[in-house]
């Protein structure tokens, strides 16, 4: 997993149920299990990712509405629109992940190189992204997360993009940083990443 270079201080350690290869800070002040809210740079909501009592997410839209579901597997996450559709898959390689369209496309394969830099390459070979923990680069453009309070703010090229309110690692939290993919393709890695990897 990526670890956190910044300099801020450290939220509480990540749940038991995460991967420990790495003291990333936390958004401390939501509650376990409370799911996440993803605003625009506008701080308007955009998706809800709520946790199920018998497992995996439901995605909701701003008003609530159902758009989706996520469910979680030892190796993989699969995300299915309202009405069952497969959206969007991760499946766990060797040192990283791929990430599939509805049609079982590749869209992008991630890669750890070394300990901490996670490079991600779109199904071409092209270079979209190498992130070191909390920064790192996207499509050639600066990006960040920074711990805040109730959650993770997301910037690009210095400009906030995305916060990610709740219970999440800067990791996770800033592959949302990844703009060019649909809301399902990114709750499909985020959650991956949070939950499996």
């Amino acid at each position: 997993m990526l670890a956190c270079q910044e300099s801020t201080p450290e939220a509480p350690a990540a749940p038991e149920s995460a991967p420990r290869t790495s003291p990333a800070a936390a958004a401390p002040s939501q509650p376990q299990g409370a799911g996440l809210e993803i605003l625009d740079a506008q701080s308007k909501l955009t998706l809800k990712i709520m946790p199920k009592a018998e497992g995996g997410y439901r995605l909701l839209d701003a008003s609530g509405d159902k758009i989706g579901k996520v469910s979680v597997q030892p190796d993989r996450v699969k995300v299915k629109d309202a009405q069952g559709s497969l959206r969007a898959k991760v499946k766990k390689k060797d040192d990283g992940f791929k990430l599939y369209a509805a049609d079982d496309s590749v869209v992008l394969k991630g890669k750890l190189s070394g300990q901490q830099r996670l490079k991600i390459k779109g199904a071409g070979g092209e270079e979209l992204a190498k992130l070191d923990g909390s920064t790192g680069t996207v499509l050639g453009a600066a990006v960040e997360a920074r711990v805040i309070e109730g959650g993770v703010s997301i910037l690009k090229a210095n400009a906030p993009i995305a916060t990610l309110r709740g219970n999440i690692r800067v990791e996770p939290a800033l592959l949302w940083a990844l703009t060019t993919l649909d809301p399902y393709q990114r709750a499909a890695l985020l959650i991956f990443v949070k939950e499996v990897w």
